[in-house]
């Protein structure tokens, strides 16, 4: 094959220079769903029933409220849930109040009313701080996708562990559920996280394909699970938010001050994210001294078909977002991002810009010659994918190729 006598010198040249500093800040990602709305209930307008009811659409008719008190630790409670603009900000506030008097405590909970694939969700939410009688008292903040009659897919974050693992750090509960023998089956994981999460907010949340998951905490991977460990579901689910207490296995039982008085507690939501677009690569390793190719798969999903998408990539770590005025991409920009607008397309890196199919599917290439082994040091390089159209606005997650010997 014929490669452009422009690559080797370019590579060399992108591998030679440091990554361009961008501002850190990025804004949601294009698909989320903020809270900038009223949502009170009138208390004790919807008293909970033993069978799990919703109720109370937002403004938006995009969420509800769960109401029951079939639950085995704490009931749940419509006014429970309430959306607030605070300082200029908008958020979701999910509280878990004492129990009366020869009670149970009583938690918050909503479901959306779409269903949703595979793709990439997250949640960006400040979790309440520790009890004072921590390792015995707290909440749970979950965030969780349903598959009825097929399983779940969630993570949690358990007030009573939060900070307990040296200066600012927190645990990720991980969990996956099978509904399709009896009893249910679960495969639970733990991620450390190194920040206390009760401290501000921070993203949390999972991406879900075919076969596979992979748990995430603002940005870092923690865990990853296979259908060749546990059968992972498949289909389409509604997205639930849940902040409940009482099990003493679990939570530990509803918290309380330092006089021993109960208290309450609360979760707070900024948005919740679901990116519909998975961007993956078969093989994930090119060699550099034999070259070799990776194919770049999109899916994008059938709304966005025939919107234009261009593929960056980057030898750099993520650490400041690249941002192109209309979207925030996952690449910290370096010069191999900037050679590429010039060589997309090209006999190196065919499919590299173009328009999605009727199925919203596209795919690319990267064929390396032999002879690149001056870019090991570098590892691998990153690729994503995003929408030319401002109006239909996605971006992919980040897919690693791996740089070989």
């Amino acid at each position: 094959m014929n490669y452009p006598r422009l690559l080797v010198p370019a590579l060399w040249l992108a591998a030679s220079f440091l990554p361009v500093s961008l501002p850190a800040q990025a804004p949601p990602p294009p698909d989320f769903e903020g809270f900038a709305f009223s949502w009170y209930t009138q208390p004790g307008k919807y008293p909970p029933t033993r069978t799990r009811a919703l109720c109370c659409p937002s403004k938006d008719k995009k969420w509800k409220k769960a109401v029951w008190k079939g639950h085995p630790y704490c009931d749940f409670l419509a006014e429970n849930v309430d959306a607030y603009t605070a300082g200029g900000r908008s958020n979701l506030s999910m509280k878990v109040t004492p129990p009366p008097s020869g009670g149970r405590a009583a938690g918050a909970e909503i479901q959306s009313a779409s269903t949703f694939g595979y793709g990439s969700f997250r949640v960006h939410m400040a979790t309440p701080t520790r009890s004072n009688n921590y390792l015995k008292e707290g909440t749970s903040s979950a965030f969780y996708l349903r598959v009825p009659g097929k399983g779940e897919i969630g993570i949690e974050i358990r007030s009573k562990f939060q900070g307990l693992i040296g200066y600012k750090r927190g645990i990720a509960d991980l969990v996956v559920r099978d509904f399709s023998g009896a009893p249910p089956r679960s495969w639970r994981g733990t991620g450390v996280l190194y920040f206390d999460p009760s401290t501000g907010f921070h993203s949390f949340g999972f991406d879900w394909r075919a076969g596979r998951v992979d748990f995430y905490a603002d940005n870092s991977r923690l865990a990853a699970l296979t259908s060749s460990t546990f059968p992972i579901p498949a289909g389409a689910g509604n997205l639930l938010l849940s902040h409940w207490t009482g099990d003493p296995s679990w939570t530990g039982g509803p918290p309380r001050d330092k006089k021993g008085k109960y208290v309450t507690n609360y979760l707070t939501v900024d948005w919740v994210s679901w990116t519909p677009v998975f961007f993956s690569s078969t093989p994930g390793e090119i060699s550099l001294s034999a070259g070799g190719r990776a194919d770049l798969r999109l899916q994008a999903g059938s709304r966005f078909a025939g919107k234009p998408y261009l593929v960056l990539s980057a030898f750099s770590e993520v650490s400041n977002p690249f941002d192109l005025g209309y979207v925030k991409v996952p690449l910290s920009p370096d010069t191999f991002t900037f050679t590429l607008f010039g060589m997309a397309n090209s006999s190196l890196f065919p499919g590299f810009m173009g328009k999605l199919s009727t199925r919203g599917t596209a795919q690319a290439s990267v064929i390396l010659p032999p002879g690149l082994s001056l870019l090991l040091k570098y590892r691998s390089l990153r690729f994503t994918c995003v929408s030319l159209d401002p109006a239909r606005v996605f971006v992919t997650n980040p897919v690693l190729v791996q740089l070989v010997p």
